[in-house]
């Protein structure tokens, strides 16, 4: 799964590659900032820059987790679900439930 530049941990993007340096880990966090978000047009400047291959960045995140919590006076439940999201080649996402819980506490 490639890995979001603009929304990754620093402890995610230090993994990328063959490990980022930390000198090169404060560069592309400098450098997310100084952007706000990456766009696909600096994905080649970021593969260039930090010898990086494509299958392992994206701007794009495909798994997102969705955590909500209900209350009453005697009950409360918590609801998590993980979801993966793709497109096809037309462009249509598709949403699907890797895994859902229920918690009552």
């Amino acid at each position: 799964t490639p890995i979001n530049l603009n929304t990754a941990s620093p402890e995610v993007l230090r993994i990328l590659g063959n490990g980022l340096k930390d000198s090169q880990l404060t560069e592309l966090l400098e450098l997310r900032q100084s952007k706000g978000n990456f766009q696909s047009d600096d994905i080649p400047l970021v593969m260039g820059k930090f010898d990086l291959v494509a299958k392992q960045i994206s701007i794009e995140s495909e798994y997102f987790m969705s955590a909500t919590s209900v209350e009453s006076s005697d009950l409360r439940l918590q609801h998590y679900m993980i979801i993966h999201i793709t497109k096809d080649a037309n462009g249509l996402k598709k949403a699907t439930i890797l895994s859902e819980t229920l918690n009552s506490m």
